[in-house]
């Protein structure tokens, strides 16, 4: 029966995040179509990403608290997933890890951008750096349903088609941020690409491995 009860609960979660997830969707949609419809846009575009930088008003940073709770919830429930979760503190202990990563981002951004002397470039790293992560949660939004409640057994591919996209969009980010701190600010390619290797890279390759074996 206590096993029973667990699975319950956990299952529970799940549902609370995805129910959760949904009805930011749902305001999205409904109340900031308009820039939710920029910030996708520009993560292929940069003709959009600088639109949406020069609205940069009350309502896009509630869509940037909206779209950084869809990403805490949705990477939570990816994770969750892959590693195969069951146990209610391990699923909020995933959540904490997630908002702890981007804390210490945050926090690195502004510290690095005090070094360089370049305090204007922390927001525009911040915006971009979250901005792809915005567009993953978006997108993998459906993807997570079916894996989580597609009766035909795809669990293998979705999981592969999650994390290609993945790739994509960190390949698009370092892009960004080539040109956005080389060509544009000056910054050296070796501490773009440092950055790039601790902040970005390495949670990936950690997330393959944890696929693998």
């Amino acid at each position: 029966m206590a096993i029973l009860r667990n699975i319950q609960i956990h299952q529970e979660i799940f549902v609370l995040l995805f129910t959760t997830s949904f009805f930011l969707f749902a305001i999205l949609r409904n109340q900031y179509y308009k820039y939710a419809k920029l910030l996708v846009l520009g993560a292929v575009s940069q003709r959009y990403a600088n639109q949406y930088l020069r609205e940069d008003n009350f309502f896009t940073e509630r869509v940037n608290l909206i779209t950084f709770l869809i990403i805490t919830f949705n990477l939570t429930l990816f994770f969750s997933k892959i590693l195969d979760y069951n146990q209610v503190c391990k699923i909020f202990l995933t959540l904490l890890y997630i908002l702890i990563y981007y804390a210490i981002k945050f926090v690195l951004i502004k510290f690095l951008s005090f070094s360089f002397k370049l305090k204007e470039i922390s927001k525009l790293i911040l915006f971009f750096t979250l901005m792809f992560d915005r567009v993953l949660a978006i997108v993998m939004f459906p993807l997570l349903i079916c894996m989580y409640f597609f009766y035909i057994d795809a669990y293998n591919f979705l999981i592969w088609t999650t994390y290609s996209l993945m790739l994509i969009l960190v390949f698009l980010k370092s892009m960004c941020f080539v040109n956005l701190g080389y060509n544009s600010f000056g910054i050296s390619r070796f501490y773009i690409f440092l950055y790039l290797c601790v902040l970005e890279f390495f949670p990936i390759m950690i997330l393959v491995k944890t696929i693998l074996f």
